[in-house]
C-alpha cells in the first residue's frame, strides 16, 4: 500500500486542499483521482510519481510504499522505551530483545529463507564441502577423468582433485550436491556466521535527553507479562500519550525523519538476511557515534584547554608524561588557531582585493 495518504494527512490537507496546492506545482488532479491514488484503486504514472515527490520533499520510493513507514519506527522504538528493554514484537512480527538484536535474528534464523546463492560463504563452504565429502564420487565420474586428460587412474592424487573442483565449482554445485548436502552446507553457514549484537535500547536512550525519558518509564504497563506487541500498545496506552512518545522521538531521532532510510529498510532481506530490527539498530548506533563526536568537538572549541587536560589524564601515563603530552597538544591547538587567523586575514585581503578591481 503507498503512503499518499499518509504524507497528505501529515500536512494537514484535505483532497480538495491538495488538489489545488497540486495545481500551483503543474499537476492537475481532481479530489476524486487523488482519492483512487491514496486508495490504490488507480495506479499513477511516474510523472505523477515525481510530481508528488517534489511536492511532499520525500522519496518516490517511500511514498510508493518501500521500506517501513515512519509510524511503524516509532511504534518499534515507543515499544522499547516503554518496556525498559524487555523483548517486544516488532512491526515485521519478529520477537527482538532490544539490548542483543543480530544482523540475521536469533540463531541466524533468517539466512533459513535465503536462496543458497545469496547465502554469506556459500561458495566456499560448498567447496570444502565436496573437498571432504564428495572427493571419492568425483574421482570416478568420466567428466574428472576427462578434464585430467590421463590414462592411469592411480596417477589421480588429493590436488588434482582440489584443481578439479575450483574449477569446476558452479558445475558441481548444481550436479553433485544433493538437498540434504545443501542443508547441512546451510546449518554450518549459520552456526559459523558470528555477528556482534547491537544494543539498540542503550543507543536510543542516550540519544533522549534523561527528562523525556521519564515519560516513557511512568508509561511502563507493568501488568504485561508477555511480549510488547503493536496490537497491545494502541489498545493500552491513550493516542494523547502515544502523540507525545511520538513527538519526542521526532525531535531528537534524526532517522525517524530519514525517509530514504525508511525506505529501504527491509527491502533486501530476502536476499541478504540482514533484518530490519538490525538496520535500524545499526543506523541508530551510527547516529548516536555521530551526535557524540560531534559533541566532542564543541567542546573542544569552546573548553580546548580543560578538553585536552581531561583526555589526557584518562590515559594510562605517568604524571611527567602526562604534563609533557598536555604541553605538546596544546601548542599544536595554538599554532593551529594562529594559522586559521591567518588564513581567515589572508581571505579577507584577497576579498578587499577583488572589491577594489
Amino acid at each position: 500500500m503507498n503512503r499518499l495518504r499518509e504524507c497528505r494527512k501529515k500536512k494537514k490537507l484535505t483532497l480538495e486542499q491538495l488538489s489545488k496546492e497540486l495545481a500551483k506545482n503543474g499537476l492537475k488532479l481532481t479530489p476524486d483521482a487523488i482519492s483512487k491514488y491514496e486508495r490504490g484503486d488507480r495506479e499513477p504514472k511516474i510523472k505523477v510519481w515525481e510530481k508528488f515527490s517534489e511536492f511532499y520533499g520525500i522519496p518516490m520510493n517511500y511514498l510508493q510504499g518501500r521500506g517501513w513507514s515512519q509510524q511503524e519506527v516509532l511504534i518499534f522504538l515507543t515499544l522499547m522505551l516503554i518496556s525498559l528493554g524487555d523483548e517486544v514484537e516488532s512491526p515485521s512480527g519478529r520477537t527482538v530483545d532490544p539490548h542483543f538484536i543480530s544482523m540475521y535474528g536469533d540463531d541466524n534464523e533468517s539466512l533459513d529463507e535465503l536462496d543458497i546463492d545469496d547465502l554469506p560463504g556459500f561458495r566456499d563452504e560448498a567447496k570444502e564441502y565436496i573437498k571432504l565429502f564428495k572427493s571419492n564420487e568425483i574421482e570416478h565420474s568420466e567428466d574428472f577423468i576427462e578434464w585430467l586428460d590421463i590414462d592411469d587412474e592411480e596417477d589421480i592424487g588429493a590436488d588434482d582433485i582440489d584443481s578439479y573442483v575450483e574449477d569446476n565449482l558452479d558445475t558441481l554445485i548444481d550436479t553433485i550436491l544433493l538437498p540434504e548436502d545443501i542443508e547441512e552446507i546451510r546449518s554450518n553457514i549459520k552456526e559459523s556466521i558470528d555477528t556482534f549484537d547491537i544494543d539498540l535500547y542503550s543507543s536510543l536512550t542516550k540519544l533522549l535527553p534523561e527528562e523525556r525519558m521519564d515519560f516513557f518509564r511512568w508509561s511502563r504497563l507493568d501488568d504485561f507479562n508477555y511480549s510488547l506487541t503493536v496490537n497491545n500498545l494502541k489498545s493500552r496506552v491513550r493516542q494523547s500519550d502515544l502523540e507525545v512518545m511520538f513527538s519526542i522521538l521526532l525531535k531528537h531521532i534524526d532517522l525517524v525523519s530519514d525517509y530514504e532510510f525508511l525506505s529501504n529498510v527491509g527491502e533486501n532481506e530476502y536476499k541478504t538476511g540482514v533484518i530490519p530490527e538490525y538496520e535500524i539498530a545499526k543506523q541508530l548506533q551510527d547516529e548516536l557515534k555521530s551526535k557524540e563526536f560531534e559533541k566532542a568537538q564543541d567542546y573542544l572549541k569552546a573548553n580546548p584547554q580543560k578538553a585536552i587536560k581531561g583526555l589526557v589524564n584518562s590515559m594510562d601515563l605517568t604524571a611527567s608524561d602526562k604534563k609533557t603530552t598536555i604541553d605538546i597538544i596544546s601548542f599544536l591547538v595554538n599554532e593551529i588557531s594562529a594559522l586559521q587567523g591567518r588564513v581567515s586575514s589572508l581571505a579577507n585581503q584577497l576579498k578587499d582585493r577583488e572589491r577594489e578591481k
